[in-house]
């Protein structure tokens, strides 16, 4: 192989991975403001301070957080029959695209080629986001979830 096809497979390496790096971020990027969004809603429905929240919150992990976010909207006297059906939707929406989505993006073994990971339900391994662009389209759910949290007034 000469020069100059070394550096153009070395060129392609370097956009690939790039890309795949934009990608990760991305996502990571748009779950944390999902993650957020949903601890200061918490914060808000416990009546707790700005230094408090923290505190109380931050030892959460993404599920707990829903589950006790949910249980503590839940909990409030006079919650109707739809905000009641609206809530628990919108958390096991956020516990599954937990569970298919960012421990994968999170724990994997990433290549260019993809996510490579191990489920802990069956131990087994598998790839997930070979096409990018299914990254990018759960990078816009997880968009869509945190909207969902001021459009359906979770």
């Amino acid at each position: 192989m000469n020069d100059e096809k070394r550096q153009a497979a070395a060129a392609k390496l370097i956009d690939e991975q790039r890309k795949t790096h934009e990608a990760i971020g991305a996502f990571i990027f748009a779950f944390s403001q999902l993650e957020f969004t949903i601890r200061a809603r918490l914060a808000r429905v416990l009546g707790l301070k700005e230094g408090t929240a923290d505190i109380v919150t931050g030892p959460y992990d993404f599920a707990m957080l829903c589950t006790v976010s949910r249980e503590a909207m839940l909990a409030k006297k006079r919650v109707s029959k739809k905000r009641k059906k609206a809530i628990e939707a919108f958390f096991k929406d956020c516990l599954g695209f937990n569970s298919r989505n960012r421990l994968v993006v999170a724990h994997a073994l990433w290549t260019i080629g993809g996510a490579s990971h191990v489920s802990r339900s069956n131990l087994k391994r598998k790839m997930h986001f070979s096409d990018l662009d299914e990254l990018r389209a759960e990078t816009k759910k997880a968009q869509a979830l945190m909207n969902r949290m001021f459009f359906e007034r979770i």
